[in-house]
């Protein structure tokens, strides 16, 4: 691509699984910020081979029972796969503003971390890296979690990961909406981050957050604080 389109800045081929194009958005504001580069194109892509293709539901997985992805659901049994690709251009606020550019919303702050040895086991999430890593990025945007409204979550139907998440969560912010765009288009892998970030541009600028398919009743796994997830827009 770079060959392709003449592009001259910094080019990096990023392969952190579900959290691929996030990170990739990540280091395009890295780069924007250390003038690096004046405008950075960031985002992922998944491809399934083949459309008829299925799989086998084994209980304990983390691949759905029936078919649904349901986030934060009490019915949730696991995620469904499904094929996906984004991409967002990134410029400074000022540049933008000064080209007349089309903004859909400002990156405030960003942060990447891995959980070490924190996790329960090699594949599983652990609640202390998902705290640390979003109260970085509240510490880099210079505002204070309670400002904070409306949470797009990685949310991918699994029980474990999301209730860490919810735990994660619940121990930072107050009370909020929270929703995953995995409801809707399922879980496309390293392109899950970039559908979540451009579905949040779109909420923040159009002012409504779409509701979640199939969602039944939310999930009381790790519910200390309230959050709202509809099957409905809401306008806010």
């Amino acid at each position: 691509m770079p060959y392709k389109l003449n592009l001259t800045g910094p080019v990096m081929t990023i392969n952190t699984a579900c959290s691929t194009a996030l990170v990739s958005v990540v280091k395009a504001v890295q780069s924007l910020r250390m003038n690096e580069s004046d405008m950075m194109l960031a985002g992922g892509i998944s491809l399934i081979s083949s459309s008829k293709k299925g799989y086998w539901y084994q209980p304990g997985n983390i691949l759905s029972a029936d078919g649904y992805c349901r986030p934060y659901d009490q019915a949730a049994t696991g995620t469904v796969p499904s094929s996906g690709a984004g991409v967002v251009a990134l410029k400074r606020l000022s540049d933008a503003i000064q080209d007349r550019n089309t903004i859909y919303a400002v990156i405030k702050g960003a942060a990447v971390n891995n959980d070490g040895r924190l996790k329960a086991s090699f594949t599983a999430p652990s609640k202390i890296g998902q705290v640390q890593c979003v109260q970085s990025a509240i510490a880099d945007a210079g505002i204070e979690a309670s400002s904070v409204s409306i949470l797009e979550g990685h949310g991918s139907g699994t029980k474990l990961g999301d209730a860490l998440e919810l735990e994660a969560l619940n121990s930072i912010y107050q009370h909020c909406s929270i929703s995953s765009v995995k409801a809707n288009i399922g879980h496309t892998d390293a392109a899950s981050g970039i559908a979540g970030f451009i579905k949040t541009c779109l909420v923040l600028k159009n002012k409504i957050l779409p509701g979640a398919i199939h969602f039944e009743c939310f999930s009381d796994l790790s519910s200390k604080k309230t959050h709202f997830l509809s099957i409905f827009p809401i306008k806010i």
